[in-house]
């Protein structure tokens, strides 16, 4: 699980920063200066895909080996519910951490006329 956390903190870090990035000087320009524009993107999410499908299927694998075979679709049903509900959890705070940063440079950067 530690790959599927750290995954999450580099993406919530990228997030920020190339959502930083691309408005102070414009996502357009952002994708152009990227080298090869877009396709390094589409195959980093392939690669990401690829790598993260296998990791929640042995997951899922472990938790339902784990029960007795009668429990089995209860145990698969409990792990997904967790791996969405984890992973709606995290964007949501995510995008509660991201407004609070937001708001507080808005604060600090526009002055009251």
């Amino acid at each position: 699980m530690w790959i599927s956390d750290s995954h999450g903190f580099m993406v919530a870090g990228l997030v920020i920063t190339m959502g930083t990035l691309g408005d102070r000087i414009g996502r357009r320009r952002l994708l152009l200066i990227t080298p090869g524009g877009a396709p390094p993107g589409v195959i980093g999410i392939t690669v990401r895909a690829l790598g993260t499908g296998p990791l929640f299927a042995l997951g899922t694998g472990l938790v339902v080996g784990s029960v007795p075979p009668e429990r089995g679709g209860s145990a698969a049903s409990m792990s997904e519910t967790g791996n969405y509900f984890g992973g709606s959890l995290g964007l949501a705070l995510l995008g509660v951490v991201a407004a609070v940063v937001y708001r507080g440079r808005m604060d600090s950067e526009v002055t009251p006329s």
